[in-house]
């Protein structure tokens, strides 16, 4: 499986199943207007891969990564809708098998911190994608 199609299957789960209405999200290599609202960038961080022997020659490789969801909320606003977002989130994600061969585990939440006009935080999913090569 290739990155693109990675990216496609995780990028369409996460569109077909988003409320726009809890924050609009954007994507990598996308532009966007943040506006005063709040607002997620979606984006996947593909990690370390594993090659293991099978059969003899043929290798087996195990990809990890991370689904990364961006969380940007007006200050002075509180917590309980980054906390929504980050339920949504996982129902999303969180222990699914996607395509056969990518498999999610449960996520985190890491506050970022405030900037001039946002509270920041980064929810990420943990995946691991199993590919011949």
């Amino acid at each position: 499986m290739s990155f693109e199609t990675l990216r496609t299957t995780l990028v369409s789960e996460f569109q077909n199943n988003w409320d726009s209405n809890l924050a609009s999200a954007s994507y990598e290599n996308q532009q966007f207007n943040t506006s005063n609202k709040s607002w997620v960038l979606f984006s996947i961080v593909n990690g370390e891969g594993r090659s293991y022997g099978i059969d003899g020659s043929n290798k087996f490789v195990e990809d990890h990564g991370y689904i990364t969801l961006n969380v940007n909320i007006p200050l002075k606003t509180g917590i309980k809708q980054r906390n929504l977002i980050f339920d949504l989130f996982n129902n999303i994600f969180e222990h699914k098998r996607f395509s056969g061969n990518i498999v999610t585990f449960s996520g985190t939440i890491r506050p970022l911190g405030d900037d001039e006009f946002f509270n920041r935080s980064i929810i990420m999913i943990k995946f691991r994608r199993n590919r011949n090569v």
